[in-house]
């Protein structure tokens, strides 16, 4: 989402900030993923030079992520991701912690001694977004397809 005037962008920041917008994601994580709500403190590193939660008080930004499952697949999970906060790789970053990277993760799987599901993509569609419109007020809803690729992955993995 682009702001067309300084008005708009302010409207918008203010909504993404207050964590009113409606964001939900569909993505595909390792393994069997239970349900449920994810919290912690996210920092810019952890240690290693990635991003990461913290267990050091007063430290990170909050940053909560509610995960239901969608299907069960072969080896994997296609899950529905609603953020409600909104930081840098949450969903990939919490997912991956919990013991289950996305399926095409490169950069939040080192800790991650199962088997491998290879994909050319890493697998993680933003599916939804609403919003009321900064300037009339309206509310706006948008949503977007899976692309063919995902749908391919999706259809070998059963």
């Amino acid at each position: 989402m682009f702001a067309k005037t300084k008005r708009a962008e302010l409207g918008l920041a203010a909504q993404l900030r207050s964590h009113e917008m409606a964001r939900q994601y569909r993505c595909v994580a390792h393994g069997v993923v239970t349900p449920g709500r994810i919290e912690s403190q996210l920092i810019a590193d952890r240690g290693d030079g990635l991003r990461g939660s913290t267990t050091l008080a007063n430290r990170g930004k909050r940053a909560v992520t509610h995960v239901d499952v969608e299907r069960v697949l072969r080896g994997a999970t296609l899950c529905r991701v609603r953020l409600e906060t909104g930081r840098t790789h949450q969903i990939r970053i919490h997912l991956s912690e919990s013991g289950h990277p996305l399926v095409g993760e490169e950069v939040y799987i080192r800790d991650y001694t199962q088997a491998l599901i290879k994909s050319p993509r890493l697998l993680l569609h933003a599916a939804t977004l609403g919003f009321d419109h900064p300037i009339t007020g309206a509310r706006v809803e948008l949503a977007a397809e899976l692309p063919p690729d995902f749908t391919a992955m999706l259809d070998r993995l059963g």
